[in-house]
C-alpha cells in the first residue's frame, strides 16, 4: 500500500514538473509569438496599424520633433558663434518673408532690442544680411544676395583685396571694383571690411568661386559664393554694438 501511495506522489511530482514545464514552452512560444508580430508591425506601412487620425497625429509629433531639432542645431551654432566674439548681438526669429520680393524679411526684434538701420544679420557667424527698416518690436532686412545689397568687403588674406559685395541671380554675389593689379583667386575667404560705422569688420560672406578678367583693365570681378544659406533661415542674430 505504502509502495502505492510512493508510486502515485512520484507520478504527481512528474505531472507537475510536467505541466510546469509545458506552461513555460508556452509562456516561450508566445513570447516568440509577440517577438514575430512585433517584427511583422514595425515592418508594416504605419497606414495598416493606425486610424487616419492617429496617422496624423503621429505624423505632427514626428514633424515636431524634427523641427525641434533643426532649431536646437541652429541654436547651439548661434551659441558657439557669440562666444567666439566681441558685440553686443540679439537673436531674433524670422516671422516672415515678403511674398512679393523673397529677399526682405522680418524679425521680431526692433528698436526696444537696440536695433538701428545698417546692423548686420548672421546666421552661425555667416553673414545674412542687413536692416533696412525698424519699428519698436520688429525689423526688416534686406538679404546680401538682393540685387540692391552692396556690402563693403575684403579678402581674409594677406593682401587684403578690397570690393564691394553685390547680389547676384538671387543665390550668390559679385565682388565688383576690384583693382585689376591685386591678388585675387579661387577659395579666398570674403569678409566684411568695417568701413561702414554700423558694419563691423571680418565677418565671414563666402568664398570666391570664379575670377572674371574685365574689359575694363582697371577692375575686375570675383563671383563669391555666400556662406549662409538665405533660404532656410529661421533663428538669427542681429549684431547691435560693440561690446
Amino acid at each position: 500500500m505504502r509502495r502505492s501511495v510512493r508510486r502515485i506522489s512520484a507520478l504527481a511530482s512528474v505531472a507537475a514538473v510536467v505541466s510546469i514545464l509545458i506552461v513555460v514552452v508556452n509562456i516561450l512560444d508566445i513570447g516568440r509569438f509577440i517577438r514575430s508580430s512585433l517584427v511583422v508591425l514595425e515592418h508594416r506601412p504605419v497606414s495598416h496599424i493606425l486610424t487616419d487620425d492617429e496617422r496624423a497625429r503621429y505624423i505632427l509629433q514626428i514633424s515636431d520633433l524634427q523641427h525641434s531639432a533643426i532649431e536646437n542645431e541652429k541654436l547651439r551654432s548661434l551659441l558657439d558663434f557669440h562666444s567666439t566674439v566681441s558685440y553686443r548681438y540679439a537673436i531674433a526669429n524670422v516671422i516672415s518673408r515678403d511674398p512679393l520680393n523673397p529677399s526682405l524679411i522680418t524679425l521680431d526684434r526692433g528698436v526696444e532690442s537696440g536695433v538701428v538701420i545698417g546692423q548686420p544679420v548672421v546666421d552661425a557667424g555667416a553673414l545674412v544680411g542687413t536692416v533696412i527698416r525698424v519699428t519698436a518690436t520688429a525689423s526688416t532686412v534686406e538679404l546680401l544676395t538682393s540685387d540692391t545689397s552692396r556690402i563693403a568687403v575684403k579678402t581674409q588674406d594677406a593682401s587684403q583685396t578690397e570690393g564691394i559685395a553685390e547680389g547676384y541671380l538671387e543665390k550668390s554675389l559679385r565682388m565688383e571694383y576690384v583693382l585689376d593689379k591685386v591678388d585675387i583667386a579661387v577659395n579666398d575667404i570674403v569678409v566684411t571690411s568695417g568701413l561702414v560705422a554700423t558694419m563691423p569688420p571680418n565677418i565671414v560672406v563666402g568664398t570666391v568661386n570664379q575670377v572674371i578678367t574685365s574689359n575694363d583693365a582697371l577692375f575686375k570681378t570675383a563671383i563669391v559664393q555666400p556662406l549662409a544659406d538665405t533660404d532656410r533661415l529661421s533663428v538669427v542674430s542681429i549684431v547691435v554694438s560693440p561690446q
